[in-house]
C-alpha cells in the first residue's frame, strides 16, 4: 500500500481452501434371476450436500436397479472441480439347475416297462418338467415308457433351465420259441420220451424250466412219461402220451397254449409261445 506522501506498507494474507471432495460408498445386491435382471446398487455420499451423478450406463440417479451382472462406475460432482469416482461390482448369484439320472430299459421287446429316475441336484424349487416325446403329466420320474430317446427340460422358480437326455432301450427282437418232440415213449407209462426247445431273441442267457421235471433247466428234457395240458382250470394229467410244457415267463402271463408244444412260460420276464 502506498500513501500520498510516498510511504509504502506491505501485509500478507492467507486465503483458506474450502474445497469438499465427496466420499462415496455403497451397497450392491447380486442378480439372482435367469429371466430378468434384478441386481442393484444403493449409493451413499458424504458430506450431505447437493450432488450430481453420472453412471457408466448413463443413469443419473444415486441408486440404480434392474442390473445384470457386471462392473458399474459412477462420478459424483458437488460443483466446480469437486468430483469423486468409484466402481461397484454386481455379482451373478444364480443357482444353476444341474441334472443327472438313470434310465431303466424295457424288459421285453415292444413292451412299455421302461422308466427314468431323474435327479435335480441344484436350483430353486419348485421345478417344472417338460419331457419330449411327451409324457402324460410331465412327472419328475416317468414310468411305463416304451423304448426311445427321451429329453427333459427342467425350469426352476427363478426361470433357470437345464436339459438332459436319456436313452431307453429294449431287446433287439422278441423272444421266440419252438418245441420239438424228439422221442416218443416206448410204451404207456414208460419214462423214456424226450423233447427239446429252440430259443432266440430276447435277452440271453435263458432260464429254461420243464414241468414235470423242473430240475432239468436246459433246452432238452428226457425220461418223460406224463403230459400236462393247459386249460382255464388247473392243470390236469392226460395219460399216457408224452409231452411237456417249458417255462420262460411268469405264471400270470397271458399266452395261448397248445396241448402238444404247450410251452408255458413261467421263469423269464418275456413271453414266448411255440408256433
Amino acid at each position: 500500500m502506498t500513501s500520498a506522501n510516498g510511504c509504502v506498507s506491505t501485509e500478507a494474507y492467507i486465503v483458506a481452501e474450502n474445497v469438499i471432495i465427496p466420499s462415496i460408498s455403497g451397497a450392491t445386491i447380486p442378480n439372482t434371476s435367469c429371466i430378468s435382471n434384478n441386481g442393484s446398487i444403493t449409493l451413499s455420499v458424504s458430506p450431505v450436500l447437493t450432488y450430481t451423478y453420472l453412471w457408466s450406463g448413463n443413469q443419473t440417479s444415486p441408486d440404480i436397479s434392474n442390473l445384470p451382472p457386471g462392473v458399474y462406475s459412477v462420478t459424483v460432482s458437488g460443483g466446480g472441480g469437486c468430483t469423486a469416482s468409484s466402481s461397484f461390482t454386481v455379482d451373478n448369484d444364480i443357482l444353476a439347475v444341474t441334472l443327472d439320472g438313470t434310465p431303466a430299459n424295457v424288459l421285453c421287446f415292444g413292451d412299455k416297462t421302461g422308466s427314468i429316475d431323474l435327479n435335480v441336484n441344484s436350483g430353486t424349487q419348485p421345478f417344472l418338467y417338460n419331457w419330449s416325446p411327451a409324457v402324460p403329466g410331465n412327472p419328475q420320474d416317468p414310468s411305463n415308457l416304451p423304448a426311445g430317446n427321451y429329453t427333459v427340460t427342467v425350469t426352476d422358480a427363478q426361470g433357470c433351465t437345464a436339459t438332459i437326455a436319456f436313452p431307453v432301450i429294449q431287446p433287439a427282437s422278441a423272444l421266440q420259441m419252438s418245441c420239438v418232440q424228439s422221442k416218443n415213449v416206448s410204451f404207456p407209462g414208460a419214462a423214456d420220451g424226450a423233447g427239446s426247445v429252440s430259443l432266440s431273441g430276447g435277452e440271453p442267457p435263458y432260464d429254461v424250466v420243464w414241468s414235470p421235471g423242473g430240475t432239468q433247466s436246459t433246452c432238452q428234457a428226457t425220461s418223460r412219461s406224463s403230459i400236462w395240458a393247459w386249460a382255464a382250470t388247473p392243470f390236469r394229467p392226460r395219460m399216457p402220451t408224452a409231452a411237456w410244457r417249458i417255462a420262460i415267463l411268469p405264471l400270470n402271463s397271458s399266452i395261448v397254449k397248445r396241448l402238444w408244444e404247450p410251452c408255458l412260460p413261467i421263469n423269464s420276464p418275456c413271453a414266448a409261445a411255440a408256433a
